[in-house]
């Protein structure tokens, strides 16, 4: 084990224990969860939106990537075959969650260049938000790392309605060395038996399934970033 792996498993560690003692997360209403690619959702908010499904609130889900650059550098799979396949993966996993297709929409921003230029996902994304009025969004935390992870955080909070809680949810936060981190804002979702299983079960539907190159269609993910995101907690931070 090299120097960066001890130190992020060091991280980890100690970014877990806080989160368990972060102020109880509660939300009221409905829920709307933007997902930079097809995973972030299930890696992020699988018991949110379990727990939330479960009290009988209405969530809703926007993917605004199909995912397709999950194998540049990797092999000759057509990209098209990956975001098809990579949304049944979606639909599986909601699905194991208890959500229900019709509340998933699947938005075809460029994987890798998720941007406000694009006026027709930008219009269809305002014309869901728009139809849902959801009374909580979550988007990606500012320190994930990613630029379409950044992206999407940004059209959120830009989309979001007056009325709406906006909170950020963690992916690659988990598996980055932050060091600072709002706790103040900081709402931890300690996630019951079986809604664990139910995430456990979700992440699976991505991970275990493989292209025909051999490797998951979300391509090939840290080991430490998947075990991180699989734990019993999830940890959100309150925007304003």
């Amino acid at each position: 084990m090299n120097l960066k792996e001890t130190a992020r498993r060091f991280f980890i560690s100690r970014l877990n224990r806080k989160a368990r003692q972060a102020a109880c997360f509660k939300c009221e209403g409905s829920v709307m969860v933007l997902a930079p690619h097809p995973d972030d959702e299930v890696f992020g908010c699988a018991g949110l939106m379990a727990r939330a499904l479960k009290e009988g609130k209405d969530v809703h889900v926007a993917v605004m990537s199909g995912g397709a650059g999950s194998h540049r550098g990797c092999c000759g799979t057509d990209e098209q075959a990956i975001v098809c396949n990579r949304r049944k993966l979606t639909v599986n996993a909601c699905r194991l969650l208890g959500l229900d297709s019709d509340r998933i929409l699947f938005l075809d921003f460029k994987d890798g260049a998720i941007g406000e230029d694009d006026t027709e996902n930008m219009d269809r994304l305002k014309e869901f938000v728009r139809q849902v009025n959801p009374d909580n969004v979550f988007v990606p935390h500012n320190g994930e790392g990613w630029a379409d992870h950044l992206a999407t955080r940004r059209i959120g909070l830009a989309l979001a309605p007056e009325h709406a809680q906006v909170w950020e949810y963690c992916v690659w936060m988990w598996y980055y060395r932050q060091k600072s981190l709002d706790w103040a804002s900081a709402r931890s979702l300690r996630m019951d038996k079986e809604e664990h299983a139910r995430k456990l079960a979700a992440i699976r539907e991505y991970t275990d399934p493989c292209a025909p190159c051999g490797n998951p269609w979300s391509g090939v993910l840290p080991p430490l970033f998947v075990k991180a995101n699989s734990t019993d907690t999830e940890l959100f931070f309150k925007i304003g």
